[in-house]
């Protein structure tokens, strides 16, 4: 269960475009190569990736077995990850099924890590995501792009196996990117393939509230009855 959208910026001009409705997504590629230079190490090259666990590989030359290799083997599916853009948000996750030994307890699956409050000195929160989906469907629909979203699964790549298809499949994570709990938005285009795509949804002052990034867990009150 996901409450509210968080997004990080790294200066205030991404923030206010943000605030005026002009939604950057980048492309999939782009997240894919962005981790080797990335400090935060938030990017995932894996991204859209099947992941199989085979029990052994065996390569061969003529009759001759060169090795014998095991592990995670990935494969990419270029032509969806080109064509696809995703804009990432964080949130606040619940399981209703979990216990929780404490308030602390609790208050560690609500507040943000501090990973995450580096991400960006500036901080937008939108309290009710709904509001903000129903937007962001009606501009994807006026511009013919492919909609989906959801939460992003994180999965144990020496363990796991990965082999959903697209779009699902975008929605797939390793799991030390889960102090993330990424929620994405995930477009495509059906003919162009471009670095990125700016969707355009108007003003969102009236359902967002900005604030610095050092303050967003302070402002975060958490009420048990």
């Amino acid at each position: 269960m996901c409450r509210g959208l968080f997004k990080f910026f790294s200066c205030e001009k991404y923030r206010d475009d943000f605030l005026k409705g002009h939604l950057h997504f980048n492309s999939l590629n782009y997240f894919r190569r962005a981790e080797a230079s990335d400090s935060f190490k938030q990017n995932d090259p894996y991204e859209c990736c099947k992941i199989f666990q085979p029990i052994s590989i065996k390569v061969f030359f003529g009759r001759q077995e060169l090795k014998d290799l095991a592990g995670p083997v990935s494969i990419c599916y270029n032509d969806d990850v080109l064509k696809s853009y995703i804009m990432c948000f964080s949130t606040i996750r619940f399981d209703s099924q979990k216990q929780y030994a404490s308030l602390d307890d609790l208050k560690r699956d609500v507040l943000f890590s501090e990973k995450m409050i580096n991400y960006g000195e500036y901080a937008v929160a939108i309290p009710r995501m709904e509001l903000f989906v129903e937007r962001l469907k009606k501009a994807a629909l006026k511009e013919n792009l492919d909609f989906a979203m959801g939460p992003v699964d994180y999965y144990d790549f020496a363990k796991d196996k990965v082999l959903d298809e697209y779009p699902k499949i975008a929605f797939q994570k390793r799991r030390e990117f889960s102090y993330q709990r990424e929620f994405r938005f995930l477009l495509r285009k059906k003919d162009a393939v471009d670095k990125h795509v700016t969707l355009e949804i108007g003003d969102l002052s009236d359902i967002a509230q900005s604030c610095k990034s050092a303050d967003l867990n302070g402002l975060l009150e958490i009420n048990v009855g």
